[in-house]
């Protein structure tokens, strides 16, 4: 007749090991959550670090590890391709020279050069309107004793609302009415001084409204001209014309 098999040593039970594992799991959580703290507050440091690597090896295909402003001044424009002297004596391009990530042609190119800042409110119009009435002017008037002294180039954006146009209207839709506005603001800014070499006309119709309503009184916020300062400069000294 077979003995029975005594049992072994009592061990640790099952539950203990699973929350050991559990603790070690939230361990090294918070000990992630006190590393990425560090580093959210010392941003300046580590974006400076990132601008450093990304100089020496060139551009990659990734995102930014930390979001923000560039330190480095020159890291948006666009660098001349280096050269190295090749096993055989001839020259080879370095990495500046290499092809962008969608093939042979940079995938994206900066054209604005600039951080645009609005300065002040917006200019706004009578409705269906392009003329500059007297407040308006008023208005500008301030702008215009701001911005005189400054070398900066000046973009003029004029705006419509999204209301369709009488049918006597004298422009044909809100893209063209926009422009007009923009144009009239542009000539009174000049005529009080303001180099014609720093103004920047636009126009985008009803594409950028500040307000969406459907209330007619409440659409003049989008019957405007905004005029944004940016940090393009020019060389052409103010004429003080007031």
């Amino acid at each position: 007749m077979a003995m029975p098999e005594e049992d072994g040593p009592p061990g640790v039970p099952e539950w203990v090991v699973t929350y050991g594992d559990m603790m070690s799991l939230l361990l090294t959580f918070f000990i992630m959550l006190v590393s990425m703290s560090e580093i959210r507050n010392d941003e300046g440091s580590v974006r400076a670090m990132l601008d450093s690597l990304r100089e020496r090896f060139g551009t990659h295909h990734g995102t930014a590890a930390v979001p923000g402003k560039s330190l480095d001044p020159t890291s948006n424009r666009s660098k001349p391709a280096s050269k190295g002297t090749s096993s055989d004596g001839g020259t080879k391009m370095g990495k500046a020279d290499s092809s962008g990530g969608g093939g042979p042609f940079n995938t994206v190119e900066r054209i604005n050069s600039g951080t645009e800042v609005t300065l002040g409110g917006a200019a706004c119009f009578d409705r269906f309107s392009a003329e500059l009435t007297p407040a308006l002017k008023k208005k500008l008037d301030v702008i215009a004793e701001v911005l005189l002294p400054t070398p900066n180039r000046l973009i003029v954006r004029g705006h419509a609302s999204p209301e369709p146009l009488p049918k006597d209207s004298k422009f044909l839709d809100s893209q063209e009415l926009s422009f007009y506005r923009a144009k009239n603001v542009a000539e009174y800014l000049k005529d009080k001084g303001i180099a014609p070499e720093r103004l920047i006309v636009s126009s985008v119709g009803d594409a950028e409204p500040r307000t969406i309503t459907r209330d007619p009184q409440e659409q003049y916020l989008n019957r405007r001209v905004d005029v944004f300062l940016i940090d393009a400069y020019i060389d052409t000294p103010q004429t003080g014309k007031r």
